[in-house]
């Protein structure tokens, strides 16, 4: 029989940790894909695809419309993970899924080509219970169901001569989507200098929605928040996503090594690639070499030059009409257009006690400290037995991002309930972080010690005044504990504000509390 040449969607399944499962209990783990594999046919039959294939734990299905190949994928996966909570997390069936749509060869029920093989790539390279599709897939089907995707790079994949692009799927119940899709990236198209992510963005959807939509109406956006919250690593995330708005791209300039105020005009000037000419300023060459550009620029960790980094976002804005401004800092700028968008703590339980390990998956806290702490200890999962103590240890550092890594950096030497009880002396426990980060990111005293340093005398005063506190205080009552040397009673409401913008005090909803 003649092999028939076609172009279709292909779908490429395997089961997640299939050798440690059959190694455990194979007459199990064989009942378990068979319905498994029944499950996926019912979805595949659905959706007016074919099974192909069904060796071993894998499973390969054609399409000939991709819109359908998706939405089978997504609902398979959804169907899944609904079957999973119902059942003991060791013995859960969880899949990994590629989409790929090309051209291929079928013969004797059989399928060939590049198509076929970059689809078991992609599933290869996908999360598990998580759906991963190629280039020409996500140009298909974006916007024709709800769902989002998220750029996860160009990959160099054995037997195939161009690097391909690939998405993650994002949607309800997918390994990262809890937000609202905000993550709909695009590959860079234009010029950049973003540094490759070394590991997983957890969370942050609503938060990437928000500023996304600021930076559209907005020219001047500053991220402020207490220093470990997680500013740099989202406006990173939220500049890869906007990048395609940008036709002269986007760029982050790093502003925490500098020691001299004087020279955040060269470090902008040093990123961009802008020369400096003998006898003109530095800020008049920026102002007429971006004149005509469209640009993001990221002006990161703004908060020890914060008056330079004002009067620069000034003079750029003035001169250069389609030049955005996104500013990561422990205080706003205070200029003229700005727009402050405080950033939140990550997601935890309001209350003590949220259930189990299902529960507990959906708070972005939660989810952070098990990645970083299976990524420190193999093996290491949330279970309902552990997952107690890793929300008591989430809650005690307030859903603070650097404090859980640090934390979690503590698994290959403390069980979970050790670093728990430890948390009591935190300033000793959570060192020893990221050693390619600045020397104030690898340890919370350290951390704390730059926010403090950068206090003038009053504003140290008022703050070791104020930690006699527990729970907060009133305005009335700031007063009457702060006044005193070195503090007038009429300054203490103006010291109180000063504290709240430099991210170190925070105001209630309602305004009344401390």
């Amino acid at each position: 029989m003649q092999p028939t040449r076609k172009i279709a969607a292909i779908m490429s399944a395997d089961v997640v940790g299939y050798s440690r499962l059959m190694g455990e209990d194979d007459l199990a783990t064989l009942q378990d894909i068979v319905a498994t594999r029944k499950l996926a046919a019912q979805h595949v039959q659905a959706h007016e695809g074919r099974m192909i294939d069904t060796a071993g734990d894998s499973m390969l299905a054609d399409f000939a419309s991709a819109v359908q190949a998706l939405h089978c994928a997504v609902g398979l996966q959804q169907e899944l993970g609904r079957r999973n909570a119902m059942r003991a997390e060791a013995r859960r069936m969880v899949l990994r899924i590629g989409l790929n749509i090309g051209d291929i060869l079928e013969q004797d029920a059989a399928l060939y080509g590049d198509a076929v093989n970059l689809a078991a790539r992609l599933q290869a390279l996908g999360e598990p219970g998580g759906v991963c599709v190629s280039a020409a897939m996500h140009e298909l089907v974006q916007g024709k169901l709800p769902v989002a995707f998220e750029f996860a790079g160009e990959h160099e994949v054995k037997n195939i001569a161009k690097p391909v692009g690939m998405y993650h799927v994002r949607f309800a119940g997918s390994p990262v989507a809890h937000g609202d899709g905000a993550m709909d990236a695009a590959p860079l198209a234009g010029p950049h200098n973003l540094p490759q992510a070394l590991s997983s963005f957890i969370g942050r959807q609503h938060e990437i929605g928000a500023v996304k939509e600021l930076l559209g109406e907005h020219r001047l956006l500053t991220l402020v928040g207490p220093g470990g919250i997680g500013k740099t690593r989202l406006s990173v995330q939220v500049a890869a996503v906007m990048g395609r708005h940008f036709s002269d791209g986007v760029w982050l300039v790093e502003l925490a090594p500098l020691s001299d105020a004087r020279l955040v005009p060269q470090a902008l000037a040093s990123v961009l690639g802008v020369k400096e000419v003998v006898g003109k300023p530095i800020v008049a060459t920026l102002q007429a070499a971006l004149k005509h550009k469209r640009l993001l620029v990221v002006l990161d960790n703004c908060e020890h030059v914060t008056q330079a980094c004002a009067e620069l976002a000034s003079q750029l804005l003035a001169a250069a009409p389609h030049v955005k401004l996104l500013v990561t800092s422990r205080e706003p700028l205070h200029v003229a257009g700005e727009v402050n968008f405080p950033v939140p703590m990550l997601s935890l339980p309001v209350s003590g006690d949220a259930g189990g390990a299902t529960q507990l998956r959906e708070f972005e806290a939660i989810r952070l400290f098990v990645e970083r702490a299976a990524a420190k200890s193999r093996g290491f999962t949330l279970s309902d037995a552990n997952s107690a103590h890793v929300l008591r240890i989430c809650q005690c550092l307030d859903g603070m991002p650097l404090a859980i890594e640090l934390a979690a950096a503590r698994v290959n030497v403390l069980s979970v309930e050790q670093i728990a009880e430890r948390l009591k002396d935190r300033f000793t426990l959570l060192t020893r972080g990221d050693r390619s980060a600045m020397p104030r990111q690898q340890a919370l005293r350290a951390l704390i010690d730059w926010s403090h340093d950068l206090l003038d005398v009053q504003e140290r005063t008022v703050l070791r005044r104020l930690a006699v506190f527990a729970g907060g205080w009133t305005l009335e009552a700031a007063e009457k504990v702060v006044a005193g040397v070195g503090v007038e009673r009429n300054e203490v409401a103006d010291l109180l504000a000063r504290l709240v913008e430099k991210s170190l005090v925070t105001m209630d909803d309602g305004g009344t509390r401390y």
